[in-house]
């Protein structure tokens, strides 16, 4: 039994009416307590698509939301007790779409699960409730209240191991159809699209992640990971086509395109697709800001740019950039040096800032850890190229962005 009774009731009324479960583990991950009718068989899956590899890579999270190796959803909520021990609450699992037996198979097989196992699962998939993320994320909601008395926002999810820009309102639940398969506001999308048409880099204060929220149509029947996938690449096909409204050249569009489709087709779950998503959408924005507001380069200089950018948090060496374009490292080297004025080492250094100032405006990240993401040797040479580009420390900036929310 649960003490607190308000929680027990919300847990029973969400087994009942969407058949999603409830547990609560403690720091260690022992099972205090489940309502789930198959506990035993969806602990073992729970734990055998690395779940609490992922929760433990930032065990500070309050909100957690995961896709595991086999297409399931959960959402983890984080608690600390009186003597600050600390434990989870989770919701699940789901799925955003049917799986079919073959693809369960596939994943199956990677996990050398026994073929009991693989038996006893697939006939449990039948009664794992499908439904949108959105509706997903508002039980998570109604969970979060119950446990902390709050009001949930979404941008506080976190998913995997990094931080993701989310909308700062979530539809209110009488307006969702959990049963229903819609598409999104075209309204909405074309709010999103406008960001990119006119190259707002502000883009942060708008609800620029608000399609992650939406429901879609069937794209890939009985493969929620495909599914995902799907979206994303009609995400940034229109992201793309957006970019070329608002004047950046089409080969570039199109070449930055195809990176990130590329890099979504290798993405192994969810949190992975929401991050290149998130890249994709503020690289697209900045190149059609620098090029309203700046003297416009040749195509070897825009293209190098675009590919320095695409491939941030990540450093990019020119000699790769130069190779991918056709071009030799001395060449490209200085015609970026000659259009621009700023060397390439300055236009890396730069957008690794700018690239921070957007982790440091989430404060469940540390300095150091956005330090080491950016691959800087030492989190004080960090601070210290910070305050050279920026005018003030990471610190400075963090308290000066957060104090005026």
């Amino acid at each position: 039994m649960i003490q607190n009774t308000t929680l027990e009731t919300v847990a029973d009324i969400f087994l009942k009416t969407e058949k999603v479960s409830f547990w609560i583990y403690n720091f260690e991950w022992d099972l205090i307590y489940t309502n789930s009718p198959c506990s035993n068989e969806l602990r073992n899956i729970f734990f055998l698509g690395k779940n609490t590899e992922k929760i433990d890579a930032d065990s500070d999270t309050r909100v957690a939301f995961l896709d595991d190796d086999f297409g399931l959803s959960w959402i983890v909520l984080t608690y600390q007790g009186q003597d600050y021990s600390k434990g989870y609450y989770i919701l699940g699992p789901i799925l955003i779409t049917t799986i079919s037996e073959n693809i369960l198979r596939e994943r199956m097989s990677i996990k050398d699960m026994s073929v009991s196992s693989q038996i006893k699962f697939i006939n449990l998939v039948s009664n794992i409730p499908v439904m949108p993320q959105i509706y997903f994320t508002h039980l998570g909601s109604m969970l979060y209240y119950c446990l902390f008395h709050e009001t949930f926002k979404p941008e506080d999810i976190y998913a995997s191991t990094m931080s993701t820009t989310l909308p700062e309102q979530s539809t209110p639940i009488s307006e969702i159809s959990a049963k229903t398969n819609y598409h999104g506001s075209y309204a909405i999308e074309q709010k999103i699209l406008e960001n990119v048409v006119f190259g707002n880099i502000y883009f942060e204060s708008s609800n620029h992640m608000e399609n992650n929220y939406a429901t879609v149509g069937t794209m890939a029947i009985g493969d929620p990971i495909r599914q995902r996938k799907n979206e994303m690449i009609v995400y940034t096909t229109l992201v793309a086509r957006a970019a070329i409204r608002g004047g950046l050249p089409s080969e570039t569009a199109y070449n930055l395109s195809d990176q990130y489709i590329q890099k979504i087709e290798a993405c192994q779950n969810g949190n992975e697709l929401i991050l290149i998503g998130n890249n994709m959408y503020s690289t697209f924005i900045h190149q059609v800001h620098a090029l309203k507001n700046q003297t416009t380069y040749s195509y070897a200089v825009t293209e190098s740019l675009a590919m320095l950018h695409a491939n941030i948090p990540l450093s990019v060496d020119i000699s790769e950039i130069a190779k991918t374009l056709g071009y030799s490292t001395y060449y490209l080297t200085r015609q970026i040096l000659k259009e621009t004025g700023k060397s390439f080492k300055e236009h890396l250094a730069s957008a690794k800032i700018e690239y921070a100032k957007k982790q440091l405006l989430d404060p469940k990240l540390s300095i150091s850890s956005i330090s080491e993401v950016l691959k800087y040797s030492t989190p004080s040479y960090f601070s210290a190229q910070f305050k050279k580009i920026a005018g003030c420390t990471p610190k400075e900036y963090r308290l000066s962005k957060l104090n005026k929310k």
